[in-house]
């Protein structure tokens, strides 16, 4: 997991979705982004205002690699709704979930801010979530007993900068 290799002093600091729990690490947030579901434009959700989390457990569900933290944090709110997908396709990484959704080989549930492109563009439509907690914070972390180099703060107001844009 990340906040173990972090741990180990390679990484200056790093960006998650979620809190981190290990008391070495600072976390704060710099963004809250919407989680959303994805499909494809042709899909018959495509027109759909909101869609239920009950509603996925008849489709094929397209996820990141195990461990992924937009993974975990998609499966433990709809694991707290009773909803286990079991129809679960792994396609390594957020940019192949985006391909296999575009292709119509399922569905998937993704942060807004990761998918405002391909849905600008119409190859991906995006449907809000109802009955679920859909607000996803955006956390940069890093070692407590580690001072932050001028390049990480530099990266860090640029990021709190765009993400004030985004907002």
């Amino acid at each position: 997991s990340f906040p173990t290799r972090r741990s180990s002093d390679l990484l200056d600091l790093g960006l998650v979705s979620h809190q981190a729990h290990d008391p070495r690490l600072f976390a704060r947030q710099f963004m809250t982004d919407d989680l959303i579901a994805i499909v494809p434009s042709n899909h018959r959700w495509a027109n759909k205002k909101r869609i239920r989390p009950q509603e996925f457990l008849g489709e094929t569900f397209i996820v990141a690699a195990q461990g992924a933290g937009i993974r975990a944090v998609v499966e433990e709110r709809l694991k707290e709704k009773g909803i286990v997908l079991t129809k679960v396709v792994d396609f390594g990484n957020v940019e192949g979930v985006k391909r296999a959704v575009e292709a119509g080989l399922g569905v998937s549930i993704q942060p807004q801010s990761v998918v405002q492109r391909e849905i600008a563009a119409g190859s991906l439509a995006g449907v809000s979530l109802a009955g679920l907690d859909a607000r996803l914070g955006r956390f940069y972390i890093c070692r407590r007993d580690k001072h932050i180099s001028n390049a990480a703060k530099a990266f860090l107001a640029l990021l709190q900068t765009q993400a004030r844009k985004l907002a």
